[in-house]
Order: structure tokens, then C-alpha cells, then sequence
């Protein structure tokens, strides 16, 4: 959520992922050099930098998250 612009709160999440083909199209869409580096400094600090932001230890809980794992850190090292 915080890569694509979105509030973090459980409401706003939902309704994203409710327009599942509108959530994948903003995926395959993403620009990552138009991201700004608040932005990266966000999804870095509070979460790709973890140690717990793994997608073999996501995959543990959804395969579907770990999938998003993948993405966030793929699109952080470009």
C-alpha cells in the first residue's frame, strides 16, 4: 500500500484488493522510477529492510504475499 499511494488502515486495504484486476494492472503498471524517494524511504524503512520481509517466511502464512515480497524488494533494487 505504501508503494502505490494507499492508506495502510484495514478499510482502504480491502478496497483495493476488493478490484482484484484493477490491484494486478496497478502491479504490472507500476513505475518504479517515477517513485519517489519519500516513498522508497517509507517501504524500506518499514518494511522491505526487516528481516521478517522474506518471501520464504511470508510464504509460511500466504503464497499470495509472499508473491507481493518478491515484487516490492525486485522493484526496490532496480
Amino acid at each position: 500500500m505504501v508503494m502505490l499511494g494507499e492508506s495502510k488502515d484495514w478499510p482502504s486495504i480491502k478496497k483495493v484488493l476488493n478490484d482484484v484486476g484493477g490491484f494486478l494492472t496497478r502491479l504490472k503498471k507500476y513505475d518504479v522510477e517515477a517513485t519517489t524517494e519519500k516513498t522508497w524511504k517509507k517501504a524500506r524503512d518499514g518494511y522491505i529492510s526487516k528481516p521478517n520481509f522474506e518471501p520464504a517466511e511470508i510464504k509460511k502464512s500466504s503464497i499470495a504475499a509472499s508473491a507481493l515480497c518478491v515484487w516490492a524488494v525486485a522493484c526496490s533494487r532496480f
